[in-house]
């Protein structure tokens, strides 16, 4: 992995955002690498993107983690007699010191937080310099409540996470007892509250964050952008499929795409099971899977076309192309980016009316949304779309596509978080004049 080193010439007054993310794939640093790049081609403020694992070739500078010799030696011992969570934690504090580090060297006018779930840990916020201020992004309910990525019906979130989990599937298990963690964040956020400012990509998440911190915090939506230059309709989509090798496909193409369908609430049973509801009554429909399919999960009906994970952007909006209709069986989500770009791509979809699935898709306008959370009502909605009049369907396209462009634009995103990091540092100016 690349080390990070000091910035030798920083130029007095430069505006610096520090942004920080624990990976470099993934629908949270997807979102992170695009905020950088929009905020990059503006001009006006420099852009450290520093990751805690992953491809550099991303433009993320990759921090190393290693660790003076005691650390070293710490980190050993707790690997040998810990347990996977110890171990976790052990590995967690070298690489938030490490991070902490690099931050500090940027010396930057704000830092901006994505996830900091995988190798980095809550315990990163304490160690990052303690006058600058923090913008961080909601991708999803972790940092609001005990440790849960998303809370589901459970509301024990909103005043100390005390009760039990409803499940441990949605917990991060390489952080502590969910009231605990809690507590500490609750502290840490009591003592920041004039630096820290939440960002919330979907209207759904801005109301879980108020519903959190009431009035004693600020939060602010901004939605994700989309580059719709590169997610895009192509006018000849038989062509795609051929290219594709879909070309042979006499039925509706449906298509579904996750990073992973690993984790439960990507929802890969549900996807099973609608495929066999399908099967016996359009024997020809086909699933085309994009990201990574657990081979544990057989599908025992249906036709199935695995294109693993698609990295390059282009050829992921071919494959957008190629479908008839997007499948987003998640059962929790914030603001999916594979919606909007399905939806750039003029692709409409149908989804479960969960988190913010329901604002990503209109119901009746770019998609449908089940009327509940089963594989039957999700084959009702599929159904429902394959029934529309060709002429329906192209407007229900068009109508993605004009949503996109006018309510996901990476400029209005970038200008809004410039808008954001201007405002904090006048504030921290003003304080300081102040104080």
């Amino acid at each position: 992995m690349r080390r990070v080193f000091p910035i030798a010439n920083i130029e007095a007054g430069m505006k610096t955002v520090a942004m920080v993310s624990d990976i470099t794939d993934g629908g949270a640093a997807i979102a992170c690498r695009r905020l950088a790049g929009a905020i990059k081609s503006r001009g006006v403020w420099t852009v450290r993107w520093l990751a805690g694992t992953g491809d550099p070739r991303t433009g993320a500078e990759i921090v190393s983690a290693w660790p003076p010799l005691f650390s070293l030696l710490r980190f050993r011992l707790a690997w040998r007699l810990g347990g996977a969570r110890v171990r976790n934690r052990a590995w967690a504090t070298l690489h938030n010191a490490a991070m902490a580090a690099a931050v500090r060297r940027q010396m930057p006018s704000v830092i901006h937080l994505h996830n900091i779930h995988h190798g980095l840990s809550f315990d990163l916020v304490r160690r990052l310099p303690r006058k600058v201020p923090i913008v961080w992004t909601l991708h999803d309910m972790e940092t609001l409540t005990g440790s849960c990525f998303h809370s589901g019906s459970c509301r024990a979130f909103r005043d100390g996470c005390r009760q039990k989990c409803p499940s441990d599937a949605l917990l991060n298990l390489s952080a502590g007892p969910p009231s605990k963690e809690w507590s500490c964040r609750e502290a840490f956020y009591r003592k920041s509250r004039e630096r820290l400012v939440w960002v919330a990509p979907s209207q759904w998440m801005y109301d879980q964050a108020r519903a959190r911190f009431a009035d004693s915090m600020r939060v602010e939506l901004i939605h994700h952008g989309i580059p719709s230059d590169i997610f895009r309709p192509c006018p000849d989509r038989a062509a795609v499929r051929a290219a594709l090798g879909l070309g042979n496909c006499s039925g509706p193409v449906l298509m579904a795409a996750a990073h992973s369908f690993s984790s439960e609430f990507k929802g890969a049973d549900v996807l099973i099971r609608l495929m066999a509801i399908l099967a016996e009554r359009m024997p020809n429909a086909v699933l085309v899977i994009l990201g990574d399919w657990p081979p544990e999960k057989k599908p025992a009906a249906g036709c199935w076309v695995y294109a693993g994970r698609i990295v390059e952007e282009r050829l992921l909006n071919l494959y957008y192309n190629a479908a008839d209709l997007f499948v987003h069986a998640s059962r929790f989500d914030t603001a999916p980016l594979v919606l909007l770009e399905a939806a750039a791509a003029g692709l409409p979809a149908v989804a479960f009316a969960v988190g913010g699935c329901a604002e990503m898709v209109q119901d009746g306008k770019t998609g449908f949304l089940a009327s509940e959370i089963s594989a039957s009502a999700l084959a009702m909605a599929v159904e429902r779309f394959l029934a529309l009049a060709a002429p329906a369907r192209e407007a229900m396209r068009s109508a993605c596509r004009k949503r996109v462009e006018r309510q996901f634009s990476p400029a209005i995103q970038a200008a809004r978080h410039e808008a954001l990091f201007e405002d904090l540092v006048a504030r921290k100016q003003n304080n300081a004049r102040s104080g």
